[in-house]
């Protein structure tokens, strides 16, 4: 009875895993194609709104990041 208790839950843990590992695949994939995708359109808007020259320096925390951003 415990072997078989045993059994059961590795049996749950790797599902576990493998759903994981499959929602982890998925993610980067639509990641990947997106970046692929409108990854140069992205960099020269940026390059575009960004004037030669100017530096612009982009804080550590999080709420310094959007501040400079807005």
């Amino acid at each position: 009875m415990r072997v078989e208790g045993g059994r059961r839950a590795a049996r749950e843990r790797l599902v576990a895993n493998t759903r994981t590992t499959q929602a982890g695949i998925a993610i980067g994939s639509v990641g990947v194609g997106y970046l692929a995708v409108f990854g140069p359109e992205i960099l020269e808007s940026v390059r575009y709104a960004a004037p030669a020259g100017v530096v612009h320096e982009i804080g550590t925390s999080l709420a310094s990041s959007v501040a400079g951003l807005v």
